[in-house]
């Protein structure tokens, strides 16, 4: 970045290029969840020096902020949805629900209406 901070909206171009990259990889997750273990877990102290940074003083750019999501979180969480989860599931999720749960924060839904 240019020192300017990343603004609160997106250009329609950069909002599709990010959706694709999330459906990207909702769809790969679904694709190779039967070879994924069921969960991975880091300690508490390895989560901490993924996750633990000051808070920023301007935005980033949403395409890094993906990318560490990529790397620290979604790498590092039990998948309910695997099909050798034989606990409770709380919700199983599949891409059609997936793409549901997108239109209804997108579109800021509010039930009460």
């Amino acid at each position: 970045m240019d020192g300017n901070p990343a603004p609160l909206q997106l250009s329609p171009e950069a909002m599709r290029d990010l959706g694709h990259a999330v459906v990207d990889d909702i769809v790969a997750h679904f694709a190779e969840l039967p070879d994924k273990p069921v969960t991975n877990r880091a300690g508490r102290a390895a989560l901490d020096a993924l996750l633990q940074e000051p808070l920023p003083e301007q935005g980033a750019d949403p395409q890094a902020v993906l990318q560490t999501v990529r790397e620290a979180v979604m790498g590092n969480i039990m998948h309910p949805d695997h099909p050798r989860f034989f606990a409770f599931v709380p919700g199983p999720s599949n891409f059609v629900g997936a793409m549901g749960d997108a239109l209804a924060a997108g579109f800021n839904v509010f039930a009460g209406t």
